[in-house]
């Protein structure tokens, strides 16, 4: 092969590949903004970033479904930061710094009769929250590195959903058929105080706060057959004292002794619980060293110390 040939065929490959990518990525050719800022755009977005944090979320909701691994409607792909960037058919949907020329954001403003309004068919428009979002994000640059706290005013992020476990009623009621008769008893003789931490659980949370200083050390001494499943306590505002029996509880994970005339007795006693994640000490007697103890044991200690 001439020289000549040789260079005629790199130059057809080479006229190939550019045609290839711009049939699948046109907006790396008529966007030059994304061109000269290839190392910036392209690169994945970091931890923490108000993309990763709120507008990645959004879009893998509302857009990936057409517009992602499975799906690339009009070559558009929105599953990274770089595809959001290299745009698709029509060229780039982002124009950093300017919402009102980013198609990203202007589309999902049309109205639903309009075929070019976004998300397209019969899902729903996006929330007036969410579309805030994408607007203060592209009008901060677009950037993949802005943190959260950089963009104020932002809307709050939305609560995780709630969910409502339906537990499988037999193995439930497995769990709580050896507690059942003590849990009537005491409930009875303390009522109200006793509850399952949740629909799905064999573990119990007593609180007898409002029962106030008519119950003792005695009284909690009674929920001995009950100690092994209780994980959470509240005493607050009870007579219990230093002699209360709360070693026993050896599942215990949450405890309030407030205004009680309790010390730092009962304070050894739970650091010999293992299971022990906070306890509240508002209004008690416990000194700073037998805190700092627990503290070091890892678990949450509220005082009037903080």
């Amino acid at each position: 092969m001439t020289f000549s040939r040789y260079l005629l065929v790199v130059a057809l490959a080479t006229i190939a590949a550019i045609g290839a990518i711009a049939w699948a990525r046109p907006s790396v050719f008529t966007s030059p903004v994304v061109v000269v800022g290839l190392g910036r755009h392209f690169s994945e977005s970091q931890p923490g970033s108000f993309y990763a944090v709120r507008v990645a979320p959004i879009l893998e909701e509302r857009c990936v479904g057409c517009h992602g691994p499975k799906l690339q409607r009009a070559r558009l792909r929105m599953d990274s930061l770089g595809d959001v960037w290299l745009g698709g058919k029509s060229g780039r949907v982002v124009v950093a710094g300017d919402p009102r020329a980013s198609e990203l954001y202007t589309r999902l403003l049309l109205p639903k009769s309009d075929r070019r309004a976004m998300p397209a068919g019969t899902k729903p428009p996006l929330p007036a929250d969410e579309i805030r979002v994408i607007e203060l994000w592209i009008a901060s640059g677009a950037s993949g590195h802005t943190r959260v706290e950089e963009i104020a005013n932002a809307p709050p992020p939305p609560p995780p959903p709630v969910t409502i476990e339906t537990p499988a009623s037999d193995s439930v009621a497995k769990m709580r058929a050896p507690l059942e008769v003590q849990v009537g008893v005491l409930g009875e003789r303390y009522p109200g105080s006793i509850a399952w931490v949740s629909r799905a659980s064999g573990d119990l949370a007593v609180d007898v706060k409002r029962l106030g200083t008519s119950f003792g050390d005695a009284d909690l001494a009674r929920f001995e057959p009950l100690a092994r499943a209780i994980t959470r306590l509240d005493l607050s505002g009870t007579a219990v004292t230093d002699a209360a029996p709360l070693a026993m509880f050896e599942r215990l994970e949450h405890v309030r002794l407030n205004d009680t005339n309790t010390g730092d007795a009962v304070l050894d006693a739970l650091a010999t619980l293992r299971a022990l994640e906070s306890v509240t000490l508002i209004g008690t007697r416990a000194h700073t060293e037998q805190i700092a103890d627990l503290r070091r044991k890892g678990v949450k200690v509220y005082d009037a110390r903080g």
